[in-house]
């Protein structure tokens, strides 16, 4: 039976597999850095409220009002 590919398509086939898995956990890698970062998680941004969302009042607006303090 004839070869179909050349012996030098081994080393192709496998320097391909490996940049596939490096670029893979590289891209996850990336990934997971940038939205755990401070900038996406806001660490140390001091979020301002609107005084309307600091208390509770005596008529309860609703479970909509609260989420619109979030």
């Amino acid at each position: 039976m004839a070869q179909l590919f050349s012996p030098r398509a081994n080393v192709h086939s496998r320097v391909i597999i490996v940049g596939i898995v490096v670029l893979v956990c590289g891209a996850g890698w990336a990934t997971s850095t940038i939205y755990w970062s401070p900038y996406t998680t806001y660490v140390g941004v001091t979020q301002s409220r609107s005084p309307a969302c600091t208390g509770i009042s005596s008529i309860s607006p609703g479970f909509f009002y609260f989420l619109s303090c979030i």
